[in-house]
Formats: structure tokens, sequence, C-alpha cells
């Protein structure tokens, strides 16, 4: 599968390492993803290789629901104001 995003425009000396390329994030911590499956982002102005992530699994997308949920009706998370909720949600930008 190619991901492609017709309205970013990208600058070719940007440093586009991903960190944790080999893991998705889920339940708070980055984790393996249940297959060895991967897929390609590609730059649509030239069709540069810009990453290649792993590509999820439905596993990978219940053990994510399944922690969010969790994180909902047992964490601090809805009990956070929305400031709070905010900064933490742009901090991973």
């Amino acid at each position: 599968m190619i991901s492609v995003c017709p309205m970013t425009v990208l600058r070719e000396d940007l440093d586009l390492a991903v960190p944790h390329a080999e893991e998705l994030f889920i339940g708070g911590s980055w984790q393996p993803p249940a297959t060895a499956a991967r897929f390609v982002v590609v730059n649509p102005s030239n069709e540069n290789v810009l990453a290649e992530l792993p590509d999820v699994a439905p596993a990978d997308i219940d053990k994510a629901v399944a922690a969010a949920r969790a994180a909902f009706d047992e964490g601090t998370w809805p009990r956070l104001p929305m400031a709070e909720r905010t900064a933490r949600l742009r901090g991973f930008t």
C-alpha cells in the first residue's frame, strides 16, 4: 500500500527520520506490530520514498482500541481539564 498526501508540501532539507519506525505506540508504550507487513510513505511531489512503516493488522487495532478503552474507563484522561489534554496531544507533534 502506498500512502500519499497531496496537500503536503515537503522541503528536501528536512530531516524526516522517524523514531521508533519499527514499532507502534499502543497503551502508552512502543510495541512491535503483530505482523511484519510494511507500507511505504511517498512524497507526492517527486515520488521519493519518505519512510517505510509498520502496516497495522487487525490484532494491532484490537490492542489499541482495548488500551484506549481501558485508559478512558480506568485512567485519569477523561477527568483532565481540556487544556491539559490539548497540551499532551500537542506534545506528539
